[in-house]
């Protein structure tokens, strides 16, 4: 199973060779209807505004179509927002949309979503983007349960979805790499190292890691990771296909993930990453590890008006890539889709939210400047890319890896 995650082969082990067929369009928890046929003497915008879809989908079970973003009482003044000319860009509009959902003003952001009416293969990175955000909003709204545990099957389309996107554009390599160095820097001279990572996942971000300390850290007597997958398939890929590297590299690894509890080691370094989205109370417990460095990346998880865009800029990438059809659907579904949704989920409630910079700096943290070291290794991945396009920007004390003017990932270290 490591070679799932490390090797990127086109099957999987026990699977066959062919992965399952995937919808070229993402299937949506909103009704589709038609748009209304142009009528004589309307404007040429007309055939661009769409009526507002049912929020009441046949196969969601609910039996009341009053959902809360509907309630009449809901606040529909739109100011200080301006409503969006029908005209006017597609990326205006999805940044309208997205600041008035993290104030608050869910019904206002899905009637702007509604009115995206091109077809996604013609509407291109935005439209794409547009459709995965109003879902990501429907389902925040409704209050939909999360996800069941996955299955096998599930994980290794996630797996194919990482993969595609490492082909087209270097963003999860950009934040492996540039992690690993941060964190290496940082634990410099000690005999133990012990990484705590509260998004585990498929735990494909630390082979970067084992790597580089396999050839840099002769010394190192221990290697211990911890983290928290959420998922049981992917713990027990995410511990296999570390503990099988690192054997193989003859780097002593004990890797725990989805521990009962945290608990540390004599003489260790305590290294931590965290997601953007990580609430007051996860920051306070990491603060009182007393780690070297705590890293944070942000694939557009951070804040709305730059998930949308960094979407839509991921998509322009994927495209100009040639990506096919079935890994850009792998995409979207397994990778875009479900960052927008944790986006929502942090920052929309009309509630005054920190980002996560100032969160951090709240919590004691100062944040590391990167090293010159860091920079270079960055720009020489970047080189690697066949696109033209990407490049690595220095954001105050952070990198972040951009596609022409858009961030799609970016790589902070804190202490």
């Amino acid at each position: 199973m490591r070679e799932l995650l490390l090797s990127a082969p086109s099957d999987l082990p026990g699977h066959a060779p062919d992965p399952p067929k995937l919808r070229s369009e993402p299937r949506s928890v909103l009704e589709q209807r038609s748009p209304s046929p142009q009528t004589s003497g309307s404007p040429e915008w007309a055939s661009d505004l769409a009526p507002i879809p049912s929020p009441l989908a046949p196969d969601l079970g609910f039996p009341d179509p009053n959902l809360p973003f509907l309630d009449p009482n809901f606040d529909l003044d739109f100011a200080p927002f301006p409503f969006p000319a029908l005209d006017s860009p597609w990326e205006d509009r999805l940044a309208v949309a997205a600041a008035m959902a993290e104030d608050g003003r869910l019904s206002s952001a899905l009637e702007i979503l509604a009115r995206l009416n091109h077809p996604l293969d013609q509407g291109g990175p935005f439209a794409k983007t547009a459709f995965l955000f109003r879902e990501a909003l429907l389902r925040f709204a409704v209050g939909l349960p999360p996800p069941p545990p996955a299955a096998a099957a599930d994980v290794a389309l996630r797996a194919a979805a990482q993969r595609a996107l490492s082909a087209a554009a270097p963003a999860p390599q950009f934040a492996a790499f540039t992690c690993a160095q941060a964190i290496l820097e940082a634990a410099a001279g000690a005999a133990r190292l012990h990484v705590v990572d509260f998004d585990m996942g498929l735990g494909a971000q630390w082979a970067a890691l084992v790597q580089e300390a396999a050839l840099l850290r002769r010394d190192l007597s221990l290697l211990r990771i911890t983290g928290w997958a959420g998922d049981p398939v992917e713990a027990r890929l995410a511990r296999d296909s570390l503990t099988d590297l690192a054997s193989d590299l003859g780097l002593p690894i004990q890797v725990n993930v989805d521990p009962g509890e945290l608990t540390g080691g004599v003489n260790e370094a305590v290294v931590v990453r965290l997601p953007p989205w990580s609430p007051p109370a996860v920051l306070r417990l990491v603060k009182q590890l007393r780690p070297r460095v705590a890293v944070c990346v942000d694939h557009g998880e951070g804040d709305l008006i730059l998930a949308v865009r960094s979407a839509a800029a991921l998509f322009d990438a994927v495209a100009a890539a040639g990506v096919d059809s079935a890994d850009v659907a792998r995409i979207e579904q397994h990778w875009v889709g479900p960052r927008l949704e944790r986006a929502v989920a942090a920052r929309c409630g009309g509630q005054p939210t920190l980002s996560w910079r100032e969160a951090f700096a709240a919590a004691g943290f100062e944040p590391v400047e990167p090293s010159r070291f860091a920079e270079m290794q960055a720009d020489g991945l970047i080189r690697k890319s066949r696109l033209r396009g990407f490049h690595v920007e220095k954001k105050g004390a952070a990198l972040a890896l951009c596609w022409k003017s858009a961030e799609l990932a970016t790589v902070a270290a804190w202490r």
